[in-house]
């Protein structure tokens, strides 16, 4: 069996769905498959740098360029032009390998719609890894009657699957993201860390990781940022990660609070070290809002990572972290949009040193057990080769 791994995100890049597609084909070339990832040949990156190098992965896998209009930075809809050309260059390479025989040696996998329905025409072998949830229920009801089967990144997910495309329990894998513990292995004590990048012994850093809005949504760094109001001097809000337009935007909102003393804007920094940036900080939060997509449709590549820092977790009480995360066993829940709850999570687990260290312990039991890579391909694999015979 070859695994094709198909996708229209920039390689390399800060985003969290690109690392994803990476160590998800690291992970299932490390099960002895054959993983090509196809990719576009022209994107935008804000990266020149090798791709496996940039995300301190194996390269166990081949990655192919396929050519692709990038106008994203012109017009609003760039991206539809970016999928559907991306989609087509799939296509007519398929139709080569059409041809020469070669499409049925392959199985097609990709969390992009478009490119996958075209091959469905030509391979009875084509699976989704569905990372969001399609609203337009009649738009995509023939892309889900021609593809073989689908992989669900959450339990909600699976159930609106199967009661609004009429899917089969047979024809869907739940199966939630993952973090690699390699990154985590060597995690070194916060006092080691801080003096690695030159940061204060004293005080405490409530870190938050990742990128600061998707596609466009807040993702609670506001609240995280509203809450230092509620917390003293001896706090400080320590981001890493965002695009420069966003940081300025959160710069100039902390500004505006006159909060900006109180914030630490690390900026971008290669995946490899983000274990050494947790392990600076005192507690690890993930403030999202209460809308559809992050109380159902999520399944946060951020939280596995927090869950193997060995740091104290605080994340907002949405059903898509529950089913991650349990209240005062392996994070302290709060109710979403408000920091004053947030800041009382964070000066609890101050003034209550054990329960932090319990929750940081028994997160991090618990990810290694259920929420690896190789644990995710293996499932994957399986339920792969099931649908193909």
């Amino acid at each position: 069996m070859k695994l094709i791994y198909i996708s229209p995100l920039r390689y390399p890049s800060e985003k969290a769905g690109s690392l994803f597609s990476v160590k998800s084909c690291e992970a299932f070339a490390k099960e002895g498959i054959e993983v090509e990832l196809w990719v576009p040949l022209r994107r935008n990156n804000l990266s020149k740098e090798d791709v496996f190098k940039y995300f301190g992965v194996e390269k166990n896998f081949k990655i192919r360029y396929f050519f692709t209009l990038d106008l994203i930075n012109i017009f609003s809809k760039g991206f539809y032009l970016l999928s559907f050309s991306f989609a087509i260059s799939v296509f007519l390479y398929s139709i080569f390998l059409k041809m020469f025989g070669k499409i049925g040696e392959y199985v097609f996998y990709s969390h992009e719609q478009v490119a996958l329905l075209f091959l469905t025409y030509f391979s009875k072998r084509t699976f989704y890894e569905a990372h969001d949830f399609p609203e337009q229920q009649k738009k995509y009801n023939l892309f889900f009657k021609r593809i073989t089967g689908t992989i669900s990144t959450n339990h909600w997910k699976t159930k609106e699957f199967t009661k609004r495309f009429n899917l089969s329990e047979n024809r869907i894998l739940t199966v939630p993201n993952a973090v690699d513990l390699k990154y985590f292995s060597n995690n070194l004590s916060k006092k080691e860390a801080r003096y690695k990048l030159n940061l204060p012994e004293a005080g405490y850093l409530v870190g938050y990781v990742g990128t600061l809005k998707t596609m466009g949504m807040e993702k609670g760094v506001a609240t995280a940022i509203d809450s230092l109001k509620f917390l003293s001097a001896d706090y400080k809000l320590y981001i890493v990660g965002g695009e420069q337009k966003d940081i300025d935007y959160y710069k100039a909102y902390a500004k505006e609070l006159d909060l900006l003393q109180k914030v630490i804007f690390v900026g971008n920094v290669p995946h490899i070290d983000i274990s050494l940036h947790m392990s600076a900080c005192d507690y690890l939060i993930a403030p999202y809002p209460n809308t559809e997509h992050y109380s159902h449709y999520m399944s946060p590549m951020k939280m596995f990572e927090y869950m193997a820092s060995g740091r104290p977790i605080i994340a907002t009480d949405l059903p898509s972290i529950r089913e991650i995360l349990s209240d005062k066993e392996t994070a302290i829940l709060v109710a979403p949009g408000l920091p004053e709850a947030l800041a009382g999570a964070v000066e609890g687990l101050t003034n209550d040193s054990q329960l932090a260290q319990t929750l940081a312990e028994t997160a991090y039991g618990e990810v290694k057990e259920k929420y690896t890579w190789e644990r995710r391909a293996k499932k994957v694999l399986e339920f792969v080769k099931l649908k193909n015979g």
